[in-house]
């Protein structure tokens, strides 16, 4: 086996000791955080719009809210499981830098992936919203069947940095 430790050396756990998710439990754990998150900005997206934000500010509220502390929270949880303290250490494995270049990289193959997949999505858009997200309210839905009103430029401005700045 070989290490893969942090640059400090503090953590010097081998990646094949760490047991491996079922499939089951991986979709779960990827997932489920997601439900409070979805149920959050059901709720609050009607009082964000009347606020004269767009809705996509409460999923980003719901995000700090409630994404995080779950996560966090479940990460700690399972440290305090295996360290007997509340820790990251043996959780988050490789922590390792990547070079800025692998970066640059990723972002470009990732957001060539992301308007990929809305250019092929785009032509389905209508029947996913009536056939498998019809149990969603209609102003959180992007086939503009629920007509918005305009927003601020300020309030679309302070929703674009919130989200860059916690969503990425």
């Amino acid at each position: 086996m070989h290490d893969n430790s942090t640059a400090s050396g503090t953590d010097s756990i081998a990646i094949e000791s760490v047991p491996q998710h079922t499939v089951l439990k991986w979709i779960a754990l990827h997932l489920l955080p997601a439900v409070p998150i979805m149920a959050f900005y059901m709720l609050a997206a009607p009082s964000v719009i009347r606020a004269g934000y767009p809705p996509v500010l409460a999923l980003i509220i719901g995000f700090l809210l409630i994404g995080i502390p779950i996560e966090l929270g479940t990460l700690l949880y399972l440290g305090r499981k295996l360290n007997g303290t509340y820790s990251l250490r043996g959780i988050v494995l490789l922590r390792d830098r990547m070079p800025i270049w692998q970066y640059a990289l990723l972002f470009v193959l990732l957001l060539a992936f992301a308007f990929g997949v809305l250019f092929f999505i785009s032509p389905y858009t209508q029947y996913l919203a009536e056939n498998v997200f019809w149990w969603m309210p209609k102003y959180l839905l992007p086939d503009g069947s629920s007509p918005l009103p305009v927003f601020a430029p300020a309030a679309i401005l302070f929703t674009l940095i919130l989200g860059l700045i916690l969503t990425g």
